[in-house]
């Protein structure tokens, strides 16, 4: 994104989309770059579930294949994790479990964060 100005944007939203990425924290340094001060960013990612569960267990098995099969979705990622230590001055993250979807990406997190 580079030809977008610093500082230029009011919100950016991204939904399913770090999943993919190869780095997370470039993607979230980058949109901290283009937000405004007092910028959101909002975000609802599927992520890793709890380590004591059995979905935990089958997403670590289904993984590979899963990675093949979803053009390089990884359902294993602790994205709340890289949003917590992007730096912005206000983070709102919840943990939910989607509805109506496979068991494998059901844990989410949802939220946002100001800049």
């Amino acid at each position: 994104m580079e030809k977008v100005e610093d500082g230029s944007v009011d919100v950016v939203v991204c939904t399913l989309v770090l999943c993919s990425v190869r780095n997370v924290q470039e993607v979230l340094q980058e949109v901290r770059r283009i937000l405004k001060p007092g910028g959101a960013f909002y975000f609802l990612e599927h992520v890793e579930s709890d380590p004591s569960s059995w979905t935990f267990f089958f997403q670590h098995v289904f993984e590979p294949l899963w990675y093949y099969l979803g053009d390089g979705c990884m359902i294993t990622k602790k994205t709340w994790r890289d949003i917590e230590a992007a730096g912005f001055s206000e983070l709102h993250l919840k943990h939910i479990e989607a509805p109506k979807v496979s068991r494998m990406i059901r844990p989410h997190i949802m939220g946002y964060s100001i800049k």
